[in-house]
């Protein structure tokens, strides 16, 4: 089994197994995601509409018009259909988390050893996020496409065979129930194999590098400054303050990312949509000025508050139960 050692010291740190270290990010941040997919959901519709939430005859306005617009629509749990408040696009969202994160997080500890001089470098944590998000991310393409593509067509199916809520509302279903194989199969048979599979990469792996690199190294270096300065010692309590610092950089930095990302993965081939990543960029300036690059921020930071005091503290321990000890 693979090996490293997770700080420059071999002494002082014992020799931590990267499989391990793997695990512990996907376990923690699937069981973080399943319970926050309402949050994205959400946020998805959001960013993902024609119009901006501030045009009159827009969808869905605010984070809580649109969460009560999809409950009193469709539901909350809708296990057969693609459909409701909490399962669109689940199954692609846990198989992304099974990629993504543990790669996000499994390498932090591994690639700090060369980036990283001293616990104090905090451009070193930056760039190991940074480098841990952007292998994660590019590996879990298509489990994101999927999952937003399915998130964005979901609402309630009528006898007829199509759409009568959400954004696809008088069209016909094309991602049914919650069948991720015949997603995959249309995206591929329909997006030209795999090159299809991996569009909209670039502002993919640009979102995850900014993500990983403010959400990691803001985690680390606030229980660094935190413990060194004896202010809290290393435990539960340290882990939920470093996560409410960890969720405020991660949105500050990757909410511009995440809406470009989301409106070329959503929109790719629909009329008025962006032709690419620097079209969609240039379009959102000029319709909603900087306001539109963070359209559905109060949506992604209830999903990226909880979703870091959940999955970091539960890292942690799912690290202390494999025998790694805290990060």
């Amino acid at each position: 089994m693979v090996s490293v050692t997770s700080s420059k010291s071999s002494k002082s740190t014992p020799k931590v197994s990267i499989i391990s270290e793997l695990a512990c990010g996907a376990i923690s941040n699937g069981i973080a995601s399943f319970l926050l997919n309402p949050c994205d959901v959400v946020k998805l519709r959001i960013q993902a509409q024609s119009l901006p939430p501030s045009h009159p005859d827009a969808m869905y306005r605010t984070t809580i018009q649109t969460a009560q617009k999809i409950v009193r629509e469709e539901g909350v749990f809708v296990v057969t259909r693609n459909s409701g408040l909490w399962l669109p696009g689940i199954v692609p969202s846990m198989l992304r988390e099974a990629s993504y994160s543990s790669f996000r997080f499994g390498l932090y500890g591994p690639l700090k050893s060369f980036f990283v001089k001293d616990e104090s470098d905090l451009v070193g944590k930056i760039l190991s996020g940074a480098s841990s998000g952007s292998i994660g991310s590019f590996l879990a393409v298509p489990t994101d496409r999927l999952k937003i593509r399915m998130q964005r067509e979901a609402g309630r199916v009528g006898g007829s065979g199509l759409y009568e809520t959400g954004l696809f509302k008088g069209r016909k279903q094309t991602y049914p129930s919650m069948n991720f194989v015949a997603g995959f199969a249309k995206m591929w048979r329909e997006e030209g194999g795999i090159t299809g599979l991996w569009k909209g990469w670039q502002p993919t792996v640009c979102r995850a590098a900014a993500l990983a690199g403010a959400q990691l190294s803001s985690y680390d270096h606030t229980k660094h400054v935190l413990k060194s300065n004896s202010v809290m010692d290393d435990g539960f309590g340290l882990h939920i303050v470093a996560s409410l610092v960890a969720g405020v950089a991660a949105l500050v930095t990757t909410q511009p990312f995440d809406t470009i990302k989301s409106k070329v993965m959503a929109l790719d081939g629909e009329i008025g949509g962006p032709k690419g990543v620097v079209d969609a960029v240039k379009t959102t300036a000029r319709l909603e000025g900087l306001k539109g690059f963070y359209r559905g921020s109060l949506a992604s930071y209830l999903r990226f508050g909880p979703h870091f005091i959940i999955a970091f503290p539960l890292w942690e321990q799912v690290r202390m139960l494999m025998g790694l000890g805290y990060s």
